[in-house]
Formats: C-alpha cells, structure tokens, sequence
C-alpha cells in the first residue's frame, strides 16, 4: 500500500494504487459508519446532515493525509 521509492533528494514513501483503493475503501466505510449512527432519519429532509457527513469523513481523511506526509518526512 506503501513503496519507497528512490528519487535524486532520498527515498520517499509514496501511496500505491492498492493503498489509494484502500483510502477509498476506508472514507466510504466512515460515511457509512456515520450514517449508520443516524439511522431513522431521513436524508431527504436532512441534506444539510448529509453534506455534514461527506464533510466529516474527508476531514477525517486529510488527518490519515497528514500522517502518510508526517511519515514521508522521516
């Protein structure tokens, strides 16, 4: 999910097209998870709760961003 890779200034650690599909993977599982802690409501009246939670959950995936750029540091 993880390579390093060799680049003139050192090695880097860059995302693989498996760990960009597990990312994918990963952000569809948390809106679906936050959906499933609002069952019974109705995404239709709500849409504003609907655009919290695609929010929410790519908020949450820029902290994994944050920690893969964290890791290509060191």
């Amino acid at each position: 999910m993880i390579a390093c890779v060799e680049h003139p200034a050192g090695r880097h650690l860059e995302v693989t097209g498996a760990g960009d599909d597990a990312i994918a993977r990963l952000t569809k599982a948390r809106q679906d998870s936050l959906s499933e802690l609002l069952e019974g409501w109705d995404p239709g009246e709500h849409p504003e709760v609907v655009a919290m939670i695609h929010e929410l959950a790519r908020v949450l995936m820029a902290d994994d961003d944050r920690l893969l750029a964290d890791a290509h540091a060191t």
